[in-house]
Protein backbone atom coordinates (compact mmCIF):
# COMPACT_ATOMS: atom_id res chain seq x y z
CA UNK A 1 0.00 0.00 0.00
CA UNK A 2 1.49 3.44 -0.78
CA UNK A 3 -0.05 6.69 0.54
CA UNK A 4 -0.01 10.19 -1.87
CA UNK A 5 3.58 10.60 -1.96
CA UNK A 6 4.38 7.51 -2.71
CA UNK A 7 6.09 6.01 0.29
CA UNK A 8 5.09 2.77 1.10
CA UNK A 9 3.11 1.60 4.21
CA UNK A 10 1.81 -1.09 6.05
CA UNK A 11 -1.82 -1.27 6.42
CA UNK A 12 -1.66 -3.07 10.15
CA UNK A 13 -5.26 -2.38 10.65
CA UNK A 14 -6.07 -4.52 6.82
CA UNK A 15 -9.12 -1.56 6.06
CA UNK A 16 -10.30 -3.03 9.87
CA UNK A 17 -10.53 -6.47 8.90
CA UNK A 18 -11.88 -5.88 5.65
CA UNK A 19 -9.05 -6.55 3.32
CA UNK A 20 -7.47 -9.31 5.26
CA UNK A 21 -6.17 -10.54 2.35
CA UNK A 22 -4.34 -7.98 0.86
CA UNK A 23 -4.74 -5.30 -2.11
CA UNK A 24 -5.22 -6.24 -5.57
CA UNK A 25 -5.49 -9.90 -5.33
CA UNK A 26 -6.98 -10.78 -8.93
CA UNK A 27 -8.12 -13.99 -8.22
CA UNK A 28 -10.43 -12.26 -5.22
CA UNK A 29 -11.80 -9.95 -7.65
CA UNK A 30 -12.50 -12.42 -10.08
CA UNK A 31 -14.45 -14.48 -7.47
CA UNK A 32 -16.56 -11.66 -5.75
CA UNK A 33 -17.34 -10.52 -9.37
CA UNK A 34 -18.79 -14.29 -9.98
CA UNK A 35 -20.70 -14.16 -6.67
CA UNK A 36 -21.89 -10.64 -7.12
CA UNK A 37 -23.67 -11.70 -10.29
CA UNK A 38 -24.79 -14.63 -9.01
CA UNK A 39 -26.59 -13.12 -5.62
CA UNK A 40 -24.78 -10.45 -4.14
CA UNK A 41 -26.24 -10.55 -1.03
CA UNK A 42 -29.13 -12.06 0.89
CA UNK A 43 -29.42 -12.87 4.36
CA UNK A 44 -28.98 -15.95 6.61
CA UNK A 45 -31.76 -14.55 9.72
CA UNK A 46 -34.85 -16.78 10.47
CA UNK A 47 -33.27 -20.08 9.15
CA UNK A 48 -32.88 -19.32 5.41
CA UNK A 49 -29.77 -19.47 3.73
CA UNK A 50 -28.04 -19.98 0.48
CA UNK A 51 -25.57 -22.42 -2.10
CA UNK A 52 -22.26 -20.03 -1.10
CA UNK A 53 -23.36 -20.22 2.79
CA UNK A 54 -24.05 -24.12 2.33
CA UNK A 55 -20.62 -24.66 0.66
CA UNK A 56 -18.68 -22.73 3.15
CA UNK A 57 -20.30 -24.71 6.25
CA UNK A 58 -19.67 -27.72 4.62
CA UNK A 59 -15.89 -27.01 3.39
CA UNK A 60 -15.71 -25.32 7.29
CA UNK A 61 -16.60 -28.78 8.75
CA UNK A 62 -14.47 -30.44 6.35
CA UNK A 63 -11.71 -28.94 7.38
CA UNK A 64 -12.90 -29.18 11.12
CA UNK A 65 -13.19 -32.79 11.09
CA UNK A 66 -9.55 -33.20 9.35
CA UNK A 67 -7.76 -31.02 12.01
CA UNK A 68 -9.62 -32.91 14.60
CA UNK A 69 -8.52 -36.14 13.11
CA UNK A 70 -4.83 -35.12 13.02
CA UNK A 71 -5.03 -33.58 16.94
CA UNK A 72 -5.99 -37.18 17.94
CA UNK A 73 -3.01 -38.56 15.63
CA UNK A 74 -0.51 -36.80 17.40
CA UNK A 75 -2.10 -37.67 20.80
CA UNK A 76 -1.83 -41.09 20.10
CA UNK A 77 1.45 -40.67 18.86
CA UNK A 78 2.38 -38.91 21.94
CA UNK A 79 0.48 -41.01 24.03
CA UNK A 80 2.88 -44.11 22.38
CA UNK A 81 6.13 -42.15 22.61
CA UNK A 82 4.88 -42.23 26.66
CA UNK A 83 4.68 -45.63 26.66
CA UNK A 84 7.93 -46.33 25.11
CA UNK A 85 9.43 -44.39 27.87
CA UNK A 86 7.78 -46.35 30.35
Amino acid sequence: LWDSEGNRILDGMAGLWCVNLGYGREELAEVAARQIRELPFYNTFFQTTHVPAIALASKLAELEDLARKNRIRERLAQIKANQADD
